[in-house]
């Protein structure tokens, strides 16, 4: 695992706390890229934002107050590339805030988002937010083991499904 890139997948948390979907796809995905030897680490952030006392106050405030937890508490540095699974809307914006605020301060990594809710409507993130360097649309496991794959420098972009 010497020369392989670092991945870090994230599953964001959502604002409304009763919508909870199971991170299977991530799990999937984190199983198949393991399987080829490679390190990966998961963060469900639905569990780990459910240790916080709830906070009142203007929502932008508090989804601000919870990015600053967590990137306290999760580890980004020394990753060569960052992961979101994103299933539904509930968990958009915070997956932006997070994603926007990693990439300023680690520019050099990529930020791929996939995922239902990035299968469905990815067109849309893609073309407004920039630190968004890849999405994967559908089934992700052959994408993005593929794209892996072009940012180790083993495959060509146009190579990858």
């Amino acid at each position: 695992m010497a020369n392989k890139i670092k991945i870090k997948l994230i599953y964001p948390f959502g604002y409304l706390k009763w919508f909870r979907n199971l991170p299977y796809g991530m799990g999937v995905l984190t199983f198949s890229l393991r399987k080829r030897g490679y390190y990966v680490e998961q963060e469900d952030l639905f569990i780990e934002t459910t240790k916080w006392q709830p906070e009142t106050g203007p929502f932008d405030n508090i989804i601000n107050s919870h990015i600053k937890k967590i990137l306290k508490e999760i580890s980004i540095r020394n990753f060569g590339l960052i992961g979101f699974s994103i299933f539904s809307i509930n968990q958009i914006k915070e997956a932006l805030l997070l994603a926007s605020i990693i990439k300023e301060h680690y520019p050099q990594v990529p930020i791929v988002f996939g995922g239902a809710h990035i299968s469905l409507f990815g067109n849309f993130i893609f073309e407004k937010h920039k630190f968004v360097d890849y999405m994967i649309l559908g089934p992700g496991e052959i994408p993005f083991f593929e794209l892996i794959q072009y940012l180790e420098g083993k495959r060509r972009l146009n190579k990858v499904s």
